[in-house]
C-alpha cells in the first residue's frame, strides 16, 4: 500500500504511473501520450481513493463518500465517474480499474514516481482527438439460442431510446473563404460565495455560440476548451495547444443586481494582447455587454463583416436578463447533477414565465418534462410528456422558421405517443428549415425507420450520418440496430468509437454489454452494464445476472428498477420480467 501521507491529499508531489499514464496529484492531472488530460473533481476525488487501496477492493459506499463528500447523490454518478477516469487513463476495457461486480472497483496497481515534473509541451494534443471509424463490413448472420429471447430484450429496448432525445448540431457549410480560428475559454467565476458557475459557464458559452453563427470566425468546440480548465496553465499555452491565433478569455463577478465583466484577447503566437476591457455595470445590460464583447473581438481580428450579421449573432430569443439566467441554470442543473430534475424544470417554468416568448426555454422545458427523470409516479409522468407536447407547440408558434422545435415534436411524437404518422411531417419539416444532412434530423428518421420495421433504411440513413460527423450520437442507434441483425463485430466498433469520445454516454455502454449474451457471453456484459447509469444499468445488470444463475443479484437490480424508475419506465420493468 502506498504512504499514507504521500497518497492522500490533492497536494501531494508524489506522481504515480498507471499503465501508460502518469498521475500527478499536485497539479490535478494525467498525463497520457504527450496529452494533458483533465479530470473533473469527483473523478480526481475518486482516483485518490483507488491509489490509497491499490490492489484492493474499495466498496461502493467508500468511493461515493470520497468523491463525493457531504453530498447526497444517486449510485448512477459512481459509474459514470469511473467511465470518464478510464478514458483519461486510456483503460477503456477496465483491465486497470476494474469492477468487483456488486461491491465497488479496484485500481489493479499504481506505481511511484519519484522523478521531477516534466514541463508541459508548448503544443499539446486535444485531450481526445477525433478518431474515424473502421469500415463496416458484413458479419455472421445471428447464432446461439438465445437470440429470440433476447431479440424480445432488444426490441423492448428500442422503447427507452425513444425517451432520450439526441441533440446534435446540423453539420455547418464551409465558408469559402478560411475561417479565423479562436478559442473562447470558459470563463472563471469570481462572485463572492463562488456559486455562480453555472452563470459564468453559461456566458462564455453563449458568446462562443454567438461568434460561431460568422463565417468568417471558427470557433474552438466548447468540450476542447473545457477540456483544459484549471490545469494550472495560463491562455497562451492553451491557445496554443487547441492550435487557434488567438484566444479571448475571461471572468465573471455576478453580485446581486450587479455584474461585472473582465475580458481579453490574446494572440497565441506573439503572446499579445490585442484588447482587453472591464465591464461593471447593472445586470440589466447583460446582452448590451455580450454585444459589445462580440464586436470588440471582431474589430480587433480586423473581419470585414455586415451590421446584420452583427444584429442576429445573439443567438438566445430572450431581452431577459432575468429569465436568461434561469436558463442558464436549468441547463446547469440537467448537465451536472444527476439529482437535478425538479430544480431543472422548476428553472425552466420559470424563464417562460419571465420571458413567455423565450423560445430556446420552451424547447427545453419540453425535453425535461418529456426525459421523465423527475416525476413521484405515473400519473405524473403522463402529464409531463403532454406539457412537453404543448411546450413546443408553443415554441413553434414563437418562432416556426427554427427547426429545433419541430424535429424535438416529431421525436415525441412517435416515442411518446406512437403517432407514426404524425411524426413524419415534423421531422421533414425541421429538415427543410436546417438541411437532410442535419444529424439530429437523421438520428431521429434512423429511430422512426427502425421503429417501422425497415431496419435496412435506419442503416443506410446512420452510414451517412457518421460521414458527415464520426462521433455523432449516429453512432449509438446505428451499433444498436447493428446488434438486432447480429451484426456484432461491426456493432461493437462503432459503439466502442462512441464509448471512447464520449465516456458519458450511457446508451454506448448499454448497447455494448446487450451484445454480449447474443453471443453467449453474458459475464462479460457486465461491466459494460456497470458503466452505464440509471434506469439502463438495472435493467442490463437484471437480465445479465439471470443469464448467469444469479438469482439473487438479479431480483435485487429488478426491485431497485421496480421502485425507482417503475413508474417511469414501465417497458424495462416488463421487459425485465419477459427476458
Amino acid at each position: 500500500m502506498p504512504d499514507e501521507k504521500d497518497s492522500k491529499g490533492m497536494g501531494s508531489s508524489r506522481r504515480w504511473r498507471i499503465g501508460a499514464a502518469v498521475f500527478d496529484p499536485s497539479q490535478s492531472r494525467i498525463e497520457r501520450d504527450e496529452q494533458v488530460l483533465e479530470l473533473d473533481q469527483s473523478s480526481l476525488l475518486l482516483l485518490h481513493r483507488l491509489i490509497e487501496q491499490v490492489g484492493e477492493t474499495v466498496d461502493k459506499e467508500t468511493l461515493l463518500h470520497a468523491g463525493w463528500p457531504d453530498r447526497i447523490v444517486t449510485e448512477n454518478s459512481l459509474p459514470k465517474a469511473i467511465g470518464r477516469l478510464r478514458q483519461a487513463l486510456g483503460d477503456e476495457q477496465g483491465e486497470r480499474v476494474r469492477v468487483i461486480h456488486g461491491y465497488g472497483y479496484c485500481l489493479v496497481s499504481a506505481i511511484p514516481i519519484e522523478e521531477p515534473l516534466k514541463a508541459i509541451p508548448p503544443m499539446m494534443a486535444s485531450p481526445v482527438g477525433p478518431e474515424s471509424v473502421p469500415a463496416l463490413s458484413p458479419t455472421p448472420s445471428v447464432r446461439g439460442t438465445h437470440w429470440q429471447t433476447w431479440l424480445l430484450f432488444v426490441a423492448a429496448a428500442s422503447l427507452l431510446m425513444g425517451m432520450v432525445a439526441f441533440r446534435s448540431k446540423a453539420t455547418a457549410t464551409p465558408s469559402p473563404a478560411e475561417p479565423t480560428p479562436i478559442a473562447v475559454l470558459p470563463f472563471a467565476d469570481l462572485s463572492p460565495n463562488h456559486d455562480q458557475r453555472y452563470f459564468s459557464d453559461g456566458l462564455s458559452d453563449e458568446l462562443m455560440a454567438s461568434l460561431d453563427q460568422l463565417p468568417q470566425i471558427k470557433v474552438v468546440g466548447r468540450n476542447s476548451a473545457l477540456s483544459y480548465r484549471n490545469l494550472g496553465v495560463d491562455a497562451l499555452t492553451m491557445g496554443r495547444a487547441l492550435k487557434v491565433g488567438t484566444v479571448l478569455d475571461g471572468s465573471v463577478r455576478k453580485d446581486g443586481d450587479h455584474i461585472h465583466v473582465t475580458v481579453q484577447l490574446l494572440e497565441t503566437n506573439s503572446g499579445n494582447r490585442l484588447w482587453s476591457e472591464s465591464y461593471d455595470r447593472p445586470y440589466k445590460d447583460l446582452f448590451t455587454i455580450q454585444d459589445e464583447i462580440a464586436r470588440a473581438v471582431l474589430g480587433k481580428l480586423r473581419l470585414d463583416f455586415q451590421p446584420e450579421q452583427i444584429k442576429a449573432m445573439r443567438g438566445l430569443r430572450t431581452n431577459s436578463p432575468e429569465a436568461f439566467e434561469r436558463y442558464l441554470f436549468g441547463i446547469h442543473q440537467t448537465f451536472n447533477d444527476e439529482t437535478g430534475g425538479r430544480r431543472s424544470l422548476a428553472a425552466f417554468e420559470q424563464a417562460v414565465q419571465l420571458d413567455p416568448g423565450f423560445y430556446e426555454a420552451w424547447v427545453r422545458l419540453a425535453d425535461t418534462l418529456a426525459s421523465g427523470f423527475y416525476p413521484d409516479d405515473a400519473e405524473e409522468a403522463l402529464d409531463g410528456k403532454r406539457r412537453a407536447m404543448l411546450a413546443l407547440d408553443r415554441a413553434i408558434a414563437i418562432a416556426p422558421d427554427i427547426p429545433d422545435a419541430w424535429l424535438e415534436r416529431g421525436d415525441w411524437k412517435y416515442s411518446l405517443f406512437w403517432d407514426w404518422e404524425g411524426a413524419v411531417p415534423d421531422l421533414e419539416q425541421g429538415a427543410k428549415l436546417s438541411s437532410k444532412d442535419n444529424i439530429s434530423y437523421l438520428v431521429r428518421m434512423m429511430r422512426l425507420r427502425a421503429a417501422l420495421g425497415h431496419l435496412d433504411e435506419s442503416i443506410a440513413l446512420g452510414r451517412h450520418a457518421i460521414k458527415l460527423d464520426p462521433n455523432s450520437t449516429a453512432n449509438v442507434v446505428m451499433g444498436y440496430h447493428l446488434t438486432a441483425l447480429g451484426r456484432y463485430e461491426e456493432a461493437e466498433r462503432i459503439l466502442t468509437h462512441r464509448a471512447r469520445v464520449a465516456p458519458q454516454d450511457e446508451h454506448a455502454h448499454f448497447y455494448l454489454g446487450l451484445g454480449k449474451p447474443l453471443q453467449g457471453n453474458p459475464q462479460e456484459s457486465l461491466r459494460h452494464f456497470e458503466d452505464s447509469a440509471h434506469v439502463l444499468r438495472l435493467t442490463g445488470l437484471a437480465a445479465a445476472y439471470h443469464s448467469l444463475g444469479d438469482r439473487k443479484k438479479s431480483d435485487q437490480n429488478l426491485e431497485l428498477l421496480q421502485q425507482r424508475y417503475g413508474h417511469m419506465f414501465p417497458a424495462n420493468v416488463t421487459e425485465v420480467h419477459a427476458y
